[in-house]
């Protein structure tokens, strides 16, 4: 069976969540030894990389001690830019703000003010390095915004440093004292999968994986598109099969009810009107998009189906807790070529309550019908949320 590659990607507007959840900030260093001098700021990523080397040639030339002595001084900190050093042990021993130093990188300042639980992510950076995205208070702004941060691991200790995006959360940020306004909420994954996490659902509890191919991981988009997504597949064997990613945010009204709106831009290589087992190839494979007090999660069935926990609905149908955006199918794909294709639910908000803390829980997927292997990469999600009065 010839396999579709589906793609998926969303429009978004950039997320920022306030609250005052306490992360690792970084601090900077103007080395003397790289007589070409620094790359551009203007070039965040490159720069950032280029902080982290001349740490760890600090490190190397000169030993841990120095390195710690650079980077712990108030100095070192230029406007956002910092380093940071974590120990052997997992905890901070290099870093510009005092506060920090001695805490672990896995507890309470390792999870951002979304809930995930960066710190987490970056322990698991190795030698070859590690991008880890999430929501951090900007010491030059003061205000929380999304960071992305290079971390490097040498003999055991973590070497790390980041930037900011400066006009994500000011525009589209969820902060305390604007929770009467719309938030929005959005995430492009260019880096790493910021926080979401896959899951499968409308399967047996037994079943074979030799056939039912179930995977997912963060990888660069194929070829022709720039970026990288959460990559998705499956083989509906069970009739009806249910792939989704999900996040927690926060930073809204506590026990308030809110308006949902998903957009989302689809780049999909399957053609409209196919003809597939049990449906079509395009127009069988909904996509859909949810929102939870409740973190949805997959349970147990009385017929030993992995059923999710939410009502999502089934397959066209939407549920209390998910809305259906379109399918996969572009009138316009000839070949193997990409089209974007894009869905949102503007004019059918899903209506949701949050929980005692002001936290929801997001989800998009992709509800098949059809009876056959399905490839998807979630390149970014946007959610807006609104206050009903």
């Amino acid at each position: 069976m010839k396999r579709l590659h589906v793609l998926i990607l969303s429009a978004l507007a950039l997320v920022g969540v306030g609250l005052g959840a306490a992360a690792l900030i970084l601090s900077i260093v103007y080395p003397t030894s790289n007589t070409s001098g620094p790359p551009s700021k203007a070039n965040a990523q490159n720069y950032t990389t280029w902080l982290v080397d001349q740490a760890l040639a600090l490190y190397e030339s000169e030993g841990l001690d120095a390195a710690i002595a650079h980077y712990g001084s108030p100095e070192s900190l230029d406007g956002s830019w910092y380093v940071f050093i974590i120990g052997a042990d997992g905890s901070v021993i290099g870093h510009y703000n005092p506060d920090y130093l001695g805490e672990p990188l896995t507890g309470p300042i390792g999870i951002d003010a979304t809930g995930y639980e960066f710190g987490k992510a970056m322990a698991g950076a190795d030698e070859s390095g590690r991008w880890v995205s999430y929501v951090f208070l900007n010491p030059e702004t003061n205000e929380e915004q999304r960071k992305h941060a290079w971390v490097v691991r040498r003999d055991g200790i973590l070497f790390g440093s980041g930037w900011y995006d400066f006009s994500s959360f000011g525009a589209s940020g969820a902060t305390t004292d604007r929770e009467d306004e719309p938030q929005e909420f959005s995430y492009s994954f260019a880096n790493d999968p910021e926080g979401w996490v896959v899951g499968f659902a409308d399967l047996p509890q037994d079943y074979d994986q030799s056939i039912y191919e179930l995977s997912h991981s963060h990888s660069p988009l194929p070829d022709g598109l720039e970026g990288s997504g959460i990559y998705v597949q499956s083989h509906n064997r069970s009739d009806d099969l249910f792939m989704f990613v999900k996040r927690q945010v926060g930073g809204l009204r506590a026990d308030a009810t809110y308006k949902v709106v998903a957009s989302v831009d689809l780049a999909t290589n399957v053609a409209g009107n196919l003809i597939g087992i049990g449906g079509s190839p395009g127009g069988s494979v909904y996509v859909k998009a949810g929102a939870s007090p409740v973190e949805p999660d997959v349970t147990l069935d009385s017929n030993q189906y992995l059923r999710m926990n939410i009502d999502k609905g089934n397959q066209s149908g939407g549920g209390e807790s998910a809305v259906v955006l379109g399918d996969v199918a572009h009138p316009g794909v000839a070949g193997d070529e990409y089209r974007i294709k894009t869905l949102d639910n503007a004019n059918r908000p899903l209506t949701v309550q949050t929980d005692s803390e002001g936290k929801l829980w997001l989800m998009v997927g992709a509800d098949s019908g059809f009876e056959g292997f399905t490839a998807l990469y979630f390149a970014s999600i946007s959610f807006t949320l609104t206050p009903e009065p």
